[in-house]
Formats: C-alpha cells, sequence, structure tokens
C-alpha cells in the first residue's frame, strides 16, 4: 500500500513539471509570435481619410498628399489586382512575419488563378503566393484585363462588406521598418536633411532593389521586383516633354519636379549615404535614374497609415500595400473603401461599399485631384476632369522701379477659376476701379469683361495646337500600344483640359460684357459672393495655368 501511494506521487510530480513546462513553452510562442508588428492603420490610397457620411466609415476617396510631392498618391499614379474564396491556411490569425515560410500548395493554386495569365503573371503569382502564405487573404477577384488596363475584376456577386483583399502590415513597405536593423537611425538621418515619410520609404525601396539579401534583414523582395515603373513625366526624356509642353505652366512645373529630385539624390546619398553607409548603397546601382524611379513608386502606389486603430492619433505615414494597389481608379468610384476596425490590426483590408456583380472591375478613388496633380504623381490624366483650376493675378505698377527706371508692377488682386471657367465677379469689379475708374460700375464691369475676354482669347490663339488638333491627336492614339505613344496621349490630354478651362472663361467672360445690371443688384451679388466663398481649389493640387496679367 505504502508502494502504491508512492508511486501516485511520483505520477502527479512528473504530470505536474510536465504541465508547468508545457505552460512555459506556450507562454514563449505566444510572446515571440506577436513580436515587432507595427501596430498601424491603413486607412485609404495616396491620401488624407475622409468620412463617408453614408455609411459612417472611412471611404478611399483621398485628398492631395499632404505636401508638394505628396499627391501622390498617387497614384500611386495608375494601378490594378484578383480571385474566388481562397483563404491561406497558414496561421491566419496570428500575425505575419518576415521569416521563410513554406509555400502551400492550396496558396500556389489560388495565386495562379489569381493572376490569370495576365501582364506578369508569374511575378504577380509569386506575389500572391507570398501574401497568401504569410496569412492574407484574397476572395472574388483576380487580375484581368479592363478598359483601363490591367485591373482587378470580380470573380463572382458579391454583397457590400465583403473583403476582398487583406495584407499583412508586416509585408507592407512602411517607415516602420527602420525600426529594424540594418535601416535603423537612416530614417532620423533623412528627416534631419529635410525630407517626410515619402523620401523615408522611396530610400527603403531603393535599398530592397538593390541589396544583397541577408538572413537578418526584412525582405519585401517578392514585391518590389514586381513593380513596374509607373509612367511619370519626371522619368522620361526631356526632349520628349519639352517638345510637347515647353513654355507651358505644366511643362514648367515637371523642370520643377525634376530639379527637386536631383537635390534630394545630391543631398540623402551622394552627400550622405554613399559616405555613412557604403556598405549599404552604392553610386554603382543608385543612380539618379535609379533613385528617380523609386520615388516615382511611392508617390504613384502609396496608402496612408494610421497610428491608432480607433483614429484616436492624427499620424499619418506611408506604406505600400502588396495586391491592394492592383486597383484602377474612377473619380466617381464609391464601391469600395480601405479600413480595420479590429480589435488588434494586423492588416489592411479592402472591403466593398456596395453590390458588386460577377465581370465589374472593382475600383476606388485615388483622390480628387486637379489634371497636373495627376499627370506628375500618378502619370495619367483625366477628360475634363472637373477639379481643374487655374489661377489668375491682377498687377498695377507699383512704386519701386527697375535699375532701367522702368517701374516695377506690384500684385493687385488674385483668384481662382475653376474647370467652368466662371471669373469671381469680385475679380472683375477691382479690376475695373483700375482700368475704368470713372465709369459707373456695371459699365464699368462689362468693359472689364471685354478687355480680359479679348486678352484671353489671344493667350488661347497663340497655343502652339488647336483643340481640334488635340482631339485628333487622342483619336488616332487612343489604342497606343507603346509607352511613348500612350505619353504623348496623356499630355496632349492635360493640354487639351487646359484648353476647355480657357475656351470657358471666354465664354463666361463673353456673356457677362453683355449683361445689363443695376449697381445695386451687382453690389448684392458681391455681397452674395463674399458670405460663400468657396474653399480654395489648391487643395485639390497644381493648377493647370497661372495667368499674370497687367491691369496696366
Amino acid at each position: 500500500m505504502h508502494e502504491e501511494l508512492k508511486q501516485n506521487k511520483s505520477h502527479c510530480t512528473r504530470s505536474l513539471v510536465v504541465s508547468v513546462l508545457m505552460l512555459w513553452v506556450a507562454l514563449i510562442l505566444l510572446s515571440t509570435g506577436a513580436a515587432g508588428v507595427p501596430s498601424k492603420q491603413v486607412v485609404c490610397r495616396n491620401g488624407l481619410p475622409i468620412w463617408d457620411v453614408g455609411s459612417g466609415k472611412l471611404a478611399c476617396t483621398s485628398s492631395s498628399k499632404n505636401h508638394f510631392f505628396k499627391n501622390r498618391a498617387v497614384h500611386s499614379s495608375g494601378f490594378e489586382s484578383r480571385y474566388n474564396g481562397i483563404q491561406s491556411r497558414r496561421c491566419t490569425e496570428r500575425r505575419a512575419n518576415f521569416e521563410t515560410t513554406e509555400a502551400h500548395p492550396i496558396n500556389s493554386e489560388a495565386a495562379t488563378n489569381f493572376a490569370n495569365g495576365v501582364g506578369d503573371h508569374n511575378g504577380i503569382s509569386a506575389l500572391s503566393q507570398w501574401v497568401l502564405d504569410h496569412g492574407g487573404y484574397i476572395s472574388g477577384v483576380k487580375v484581368d484585363r479592363t478598359p483601363l488596363g490591367r485591373g482587378l475584376v470580380a470573380t463572382k456577386n458579391m454583397k457590400a462588406g465583403t473583403t476582398i483583399i487583406s495584407t499583412p502590415l508586416s509585408l507592407c513597405p512602411s517607415p516602420l521598418v527602420y525600426q529594424k536593423l540594418p535601416l535603423i537611425g537612416i530614417d532620423k538621418y533623412i528627416k534631419d536633411v529635410g525630407y517626410g515619410d515619402d523620401y523615408i520609404l522611396a530610400v527603403l525601396i531603393e535599398f530592397e532593389t538593390h541589396k544583397q539579401q541577408t538572413k537578418a534583414t526584412p525582405s519585401f523582395g517578392p514585391y518590389v521586383s514586381t513593380l513596374p515603373t509607373p509612367p511619370l513625366p519626371m522619368l522620361y526624356n526631356e526632349e520628349l516633354t519639352d517638345g510637347c509642353l515647353d513654355g507651358t505652366y505644366c511643362g514648367n512645373e515637371i523642370k520643377k519636379v525634376r530639379a527637386a529630385v536631383k537635390r534630394s539624390y545630391e543631398r540623402l546619398f551622394v552627400n550622405g549615404l554613399f559616405m555613412t553607409h557604403p556598405d549599404l548603397f552604392s553610386a554603382e546601382t543608385s543612380t539618379l535614374q535609379s533613385w528617380s524611379i523609386s520615388l516615382a513608386k511611392v508617390w504613384s502606389r502609396s496608402y496612408n497609415l494610421f497610428s491608432d486603430a480607433r483614429q484616436r492619433s492624427d499620424s499619418l505615414t506611408w506604406a505600400m500595400v502588396p495586391l491592394a494597389d492592383l486597383v484602377n481608379h474612377d473619380l466617381d468610384a464609391t464601391n469600395n473603401y480601405i479600413q480595420d476596425f479590429d480589435a488588434k490590426p494586423d492588416s489592411f483590408k479592402l472591403r466593398l461599399a456596395k453590390d458588386v456583380e460577377e465581370g465589374e472591375e472593382i475600383l476606388i478613388s485615388y483622390g480628387t485631384h486637379t489634371s497636373l496633380q495627376y499627370f506628375l504623381f500618378y502619370g495619367f490624366v483625366l477628360p475634363r476632369n472637373p477639379f481643374d483650376y487655374l489661377n489668375i493675378h491682377f498687377y498695377v505698377p507699383g512704386f519701386e522701379r527697375h535699375e532701367d527706371g522702368r517701374k516695377k508692377f506690384q500684385e493687385f488682386e488674385r483668384a481662382e477659376v475653376n474647370s467652368t471657367g466662371i471669373v469671381p465677379l469680385r475679380l472683375l469689379a477691382q479690376a475695373a476701379t483700375v482700368r475704368y475708374p470713372d465709369l459707373a460700375k456695371p459699365e464699368a464691369i462689362q468693359k472689364t469683361a471685354t478687355w480680359l475676354r479679348k486678352l484671353i482669347q489671344r493667350r488661347f490663339d497663340q497655343l502652339p495646337t488647336s483643340r481640334e488638333q488635340d482631339l485628333k491627336t487622342i483619336q488616332s492614339l487612343s489604342m497606343a500600344n507603346d509607352d511613348e505613344q500612350e505619353f504623348i496621349r496623356t499630355m496632349t490630354q492635360l493640354k487639351l483640359n487646359h484648353k476647355n478651362i480657357l475656351q470657358n472663361m471666354i465664354s463666361y467672360l463673353e456673356s457677362v460684357s453683355r449683361l445689363s445690371l443695376a449697381e445695386k443688384e451687382i453690389q448684392e451679388m458681391l455681397v452674395k459672393g463674399a458670405s460663400s466663398d468657396p474653399p480654395s481649389l489648391s487643395d485639390y493640387g497644381l493648377p493647370i495655368d497661372n495667368l499674370d496679367v497687367h491691369l496696366l
């Protein structure tokens, strides 16, 4: 009896030890699996979050990037994605990491179906399998050819709220990666030099493009290797852009972007990283052209990340999201939004905001931008963009003089003219007081409108090509099958959008010159216009033209 009790006691002791060991191992695995994953939330592509009033959710109708080069988002320049109800069987509830993950045969089949044999289908297939193997999710979409090029198309009827893509945040290149060796500290240097998160992310893409693979380094190789070169104007040869846009406001802005990129290359690389981190960056591989392409990829394909899942923080950063950046743009698209309101956000989710049918292309809006903003940072131009505008500045002789004795002009008044061509009555009234001070206000405004119409008409007539010629060029290149022809077509559309505003201005000024209004009516219109002054159109990006007009 004593011996039996002794054996039972020994057995219980062993069981207790085994249980304690198992609990200890479980705690270690749990703490390891949750390490190193940034708690960031993706909000929307290439822009700031905008509330969808109807659904009360964040909609991917983004605004312009936050400074001159953030725009951006765009998109992100041009973009695309795809397939049916496939969820990775590899621990979808755990956080993905950068460790090598064994390819799963089911994921391989799903990735092949998603790529659908379109374009670089081998690269897209490898990329989608990489995402699936690390806990990603693809459902109900595939890559296919669409009227907008390569895009995402529904493979079945789906209801609003359906998640079609989920990409682990740990697979999304962002400035957060600089928390890891060997890039630690480089982000601080970039900020100290005076550049923002888009440049920090572009340096990461440059590093990933040329670096030697090392076990200790997080790698986005399957993603970075599939990124195409965006059709941004700063990447085209100057002879091509100058031949079409030289001497125009848009052409000058392209030159400014190129100059700014060159300055950043010299400051960040030539006078910085080549000397401080020669083991990571080499002048032989990280050339000015390579750096320009890395920046173009970031500007045209990035989304914004929130710092907090419940939007308690206003802090935003940039991120590139594999698979989700394959979705094409439509200015009026409201069928998708991007959000992640989970308690522990660890992925970027693309959900449908409305029902879609099989064969329908999945679209999002890259944001409401001007034609020039789209062109510079996304590489495309929309016909008759309602967010286009131009600036008009009125100048009068000042008191200061040039060295040769001529008076210097100073700005008297300025205004924005939207795509409809409506010149603010306030601007015409102010100009009338200078040009025709002795006339009654109604007559002075009419004469000012006539004078300004003739001036705009002269500018319109002096343009190298007519609207008819531009329309003919666009039509002849509508089926362009090479990059150069497509770029010429895009530049021609930009010129046509510019001409449309000028023509609308001419028509509007013609109508004002024929108006017969009493001074009281004009005063009432001025008061009403001042009380309902619209927000600045500069929120949509750069204007399509900048007109300087001397009143005297």
